[in-house]
């Protein structure tokens, strides 16, 4: 199984872009194990397995603009003295969560907070919501390297092999929707 640890991020590319994308999941304790099955595609995200770590490379690169996916149990710095409200340069934070019930009670607490914090998920959704939003922040990395041509191959390389993970995930859904409208019609007839 494939997890946080398996993503290696690409400090030639996405180091130089202005916008940077980090995920955290501080392990310190009991913690769940994650699934990235698509993990090998997420060279822009710059993990991260310990706050701290996370924390200085926020407050040392003021001058890029930061995403930052977190677990649900790493998110007590960021509110503390509302250090999330206090850091220009961390932009956008998404909350991944362990349960139905710790999805509502942060889904309650961030709602004042929209600005920043976007609705939080599950975490089994997080591969998908991973390479959704690594569309996105591609897009926005290319702009910044239009005339390097080099770097942009690989940026669209990147970008193709995201988009068919992301054709191969929808198309699995529509299929296990299919089997349970057939199974539904079975079974009422």
């Amino acid at each position: 199984m494939k997890t946080i640890n398996d993503i290696i991020f690409d400090n030639f590319i996405y180091r130089l872009a202005r916008f940077w994308f980090f995920i955290l999941y501080d392990m310190t304790g009991a913690h769940l194990a994650i699934s990235l099955p698509h993990a090998h595609l997420m060279s822009f995200i710059h993990p991260f397995s310990r706050t701290i770590e996370c924390k200085d490379q926020i407050e040392t690169n003021l001058d890029k603009r930061i995403t930052l996916f977190t677990y649900e149990d790493n998110i007590y710095w960021l509110i503390e003295n509302f250090y999330f409200q206090n850091r220009p340069q961390l932009q956008k934070i998404l909350i991944f969560c362990s349960s139905n019930e710790e999805q509502d009670y942060w889904t309650k607490w961030t709602e004042r907070y929209r600005h920043k914090i976007q609705e939080p998920f599950l975490h089994n959704e997080l591969d998908i919501n991973l390479l959704l939003f690594g569309l996105k922040h591609i897009k926005t990395v290319q702009k910044q390297f239009f005339n390097d041509h080099g770097i942009l191959n690989r940026i669209q390389e990147d970008k193709r092999l995201i988009k068919h993970a992301l054709a191969n995930y929808f198309h699995q859904r529509v299929i296990e929707e299919d089997d349970k409208t057939k199974q539904s019609e079975e079974a009422q007839s």
